[in-house]
């Protein structure tokens, strides 16, 4: 396994795979406010969204900014290159998932 696969997963081994790429690929579709976040993750606590806003954030993939026109102050999260490097990559996931999913549901796991 190349030294880069291992980065990856080192950097994502301690929390949910399932919930970083919903978050990342959700931020590149401009739902990159926390309740937006939240409506992609209903099943899981703003806890652990705001857990998880965090440690992107601590690994460079996203940065948080204020957006000073709004009462109370707002804050949208924005994919650094980092994380817009990984959009091509869960495109392609996905794309195999609807290939491979023979019209099947495909459930992995739960986030209930």
């Amino acid at each position: 396994m190349s030294i880069f696969v291992k980065y990856f997963f080192c950097i994502h081994s301690r929390f949910w795979f399932v919930i970083i790429t919903t978050i990342v690929y959700s931020i590149s579709q401009r739902n990159n406010r926390f309740h937006l976040l939240k409506k992609e993750l209903p099943n899981i606590s703003e806890q652990v969204l705001g857990r998880q806003l965090k440690e992107l954030e601590t690994h460079a993939i996203i940065v948080k900014k204020e957006i000073p026109e709004t009462v109370p102050i707002g804050i949208e999260y924005i994919l650094t290159t980092k994380g817009l490097d990984l959009v091509p990559i869960l495109e392609s996931l996905s794309d195999w998932g609807k290939t491979h999913a023979d019209g099947k549901e495909i459930s992995v796991c739960s986030l209930s």
